[in-house]
């Protein structure tokens, strides 16, 4: 995805980025279709370079994270959609779950 869009922008002189839905679909696919968390993780990273306002990128992030025991990562991620959307209730109950199992763990 990212060589072909260097490419298109290279050829045709502007800026293209994948679409943030369609590399969604592909890290879930990562994540759960063929259980590869760490391929997942990447891919939503880049979605978040790419459209770095998204809240359901960084929540698909967070949830990679979350799969792969990274806590404090997706910590990270829950925070960043509260400072984009400071009354999302999703995201509040989200970071109180993972602070939870964060405490529980020490």
């Amino acid at each position: 995805m990212v060589n072909y869009s260097a490419k298109i922008k290279k050829e045709l002189f502007f800026d293209t980025k994948p679409d943030q839905s369609f590399v969604n679909t592909i890290g879930y696919v990562a994540l759960y279709d063929r259980e590869l968390p760490d391929i997942a993780i990447s891919i939503f990273e880049l979605n978040t370079k790419n459209y770095p306002q998204s809240i359901n990128v960084w929540d698909s992030l967070a949830e990679a994270y979350t799969v792969r025991g990274y806590m404090d990562k997706a910590k990270k991620c829950y925070e960043k959609i509260l400072t984009l959307s400071p009354t999302n209730n999703t995201a509040k109950m989200k970071l109180e779950e993972l602070n939870s199992k964060i405490r529980q763990r020490n």
